[in-house]
This record gives C-alpha cells, structure tokens and sequence, in this order.
C-alpha cells in the first residue's frame, strides 16, 4: 500500500509544479486571429488571402513583435510562435498586421519603402502594403480587416498601330518612403525621390504603387523606341488607399508631341485588370 499512496503522492508533486509553473508564467489561452481585406482584391485573384500568404502581427502586451504568421483556409491567421493572453486578462489587448511580412520590421511604426523597379510581380506586389488594427479582450477572436496604405496608379494607352506596343512606363521624381504606424495606418514623413518603374500588365496597360503625393509627369516609350512625355493637367494629390487610373492616347508617328496633357479619375482598386504572380520572396 506504502508503494501506491507514494507513487500518487508524486503526481501530484507532478501536476502541483506544473500548474504552478503555468501560472508563473502568466500566460493564458492562446489567441486566435482572422484576417481578411475590405472590398478590395488583396492578391490576383478574387477570393482574398489564399493559404501560406504572410503576414506579420504585433502584440505589444504579450510582448510579441513582428511575428510571421501564416493564412489558413483562406481566414484563419497562425502565428509561427505562440501568442497568449495574459493570465485572467479582462481588459482589450491592441494587435496589429500588415502584409506582405517583412522580417526588418521592429516596430509598429516603420518607414516602408515602393520599390523604385516595379517591372517584377514580386517588387510590385511587396510595394503594396496593408495594415490593420484591432482591439479585443478574451475569450473573442481578433478579426484583422487589413486596407492599402499606398496609393495604386495605372494607365490605359489606346491609338496604338502597327504593332506597336508600349514597352515601358517611368513615373518621374516621386517619393519611394513614407513612415507608417500601423495603428492609425496613416503613411506620413514622404522622403527618397526617385524614379519608378512602373509594372506591365499588358502592352497596353501599366500599374504602379506609389506613395501617397502629389504627382505629375510620366515619360512612355513604345515598342519603336518613341519616348512620350505625359504631364498632368494639375498636380493630382493621392490619398492613401485610393486607385488612380489615367487613360492615355498615344500619338501617331510623326505627330508626336514633347508634352502631352492628361488627367486621372478615381477607380476601384483592382478594376484595371488581372495580375497572375505568386507570393515575394521573403
């Protein structure tokens, strides 16, 4: 009988330490994020987050910073290291996310950086930042419903003949950083001016992610080697999260003109056309 009453005696030694370990610890259940975008294509195609996209979540009262966290299902979101509650938290925690995942980032406020080449889907695509804040206290899940930060701008050429197509698109002098805190989301502090690059979607339409500015010119070249000069009628001030879509006549040989006036107008984010990439490398 000595035998049993000590091996029971030992478990719960046992289970004693543990519970005592957990709740030195502090820590309580895990938490449990969602995420999804707001009417708006997040990737090229139509269903949103697909699995095995990237993201990163802050965590600032768990003490979590930048953890890389995986798409499953389409919603669920799975962080690569736990994220727990604190023990008998009553109180809303604040989280935030952002995509694409970028393994520099330290803080929730970050100086991100367009890509000044956007002619790759993977530079494009990185360009493109979203954010989201949420608030939550347990046992309720954390539903991040991430929006674009940046300004989206394309062009539609038509009057094109012969064959020709247009072969490249360089938005000229804009700013490629911009500070953002990832809970107002607002882009702030535009510096780095650069040249960019804008990406092809086909021979006769281009896309760039810019930072939010004011913005004028744009200098084409065709598949026959002309090189245009587009300048806006006025300086067009983009706002953050809004597409911006230019269309564009390009003059006949012969008739070319060192300037040519356009305009924009205001457009659904992904109303241009269908971009098919993967994910960028990270």
């Amino acid at each position: 009988m000595r035998k049993y009453i000590v091996a029971i005696s030992l478990g719960l030694l046992a289970l004693g330490l543990s519970s005592c370990h957990r709740n030195a610890a502090g820590k309580g259940d895990d938490v449990v994020f969602t995420v999804s975008g707001t009417g708006f294509r997040l990737k090229s195609s139509d269903s949103g987050f697909a699995s095995n996209d990237i993201l990163g979540i802050f965590a600032p009262d768990m003490e979590q910073y930048n953890v890389k966290a995986s798409v499953a299902g389409g919603s669920k979101l799975v962080p690569d290291k736990r994220i727990r509650w604190k023990k008998g938290q009553k109180e809303k925690s604040d989280f935030y996310a952002y995509f694409p995942y970028d393994a520099g980032i330290k803080t929730p406020s970050h100086t991100f950086t367009v890509a000044s080449d956007q002619t790759g889907a993977d530079s494009f695509l990185a360009s493109d930042l979203s954010t989201a804040h949420a608030s939550a206290a347990p046992p309720s899940e954390v539903a991040f419903v991430l929006e674009h930060r940046f300004s989206r701008i394309s062009f539609l050429f038509s009057g094109l003949s012969g064959g020709e197509t247009i072969s490249k698109v360089v938005l000229k002098d804009v700013f490629t950083q911009a500070t953002v805190d990832l809970g107002s989301g607002t882009p702030s502090s535009p510096a780095n001016k650069a040249d960019v690059c804008a990406h092809k979607v086909s021979g006769t339409e281009f896309v760039a992610i810019l930072i939010p500015q004011a913005y004028l010119k744009a200098v084409v070249t065709t598949s026959k080697g002309r090189v245009l000069e587009y300048c806006a009628y006025s300086p067009v001030t983009m706002e953050s999260g809004y597409a911006y879509q230019a269309a564009l006549t390009v003059p006949a040989e012969g008739h070319d003109t060192s300037e040519i006036g356009f305009s924009f107008t205001i457009v659904e984010w992904d109303g241009g056309g269908s971009l098919s990439y993967g994910e960028p490398s990270v």
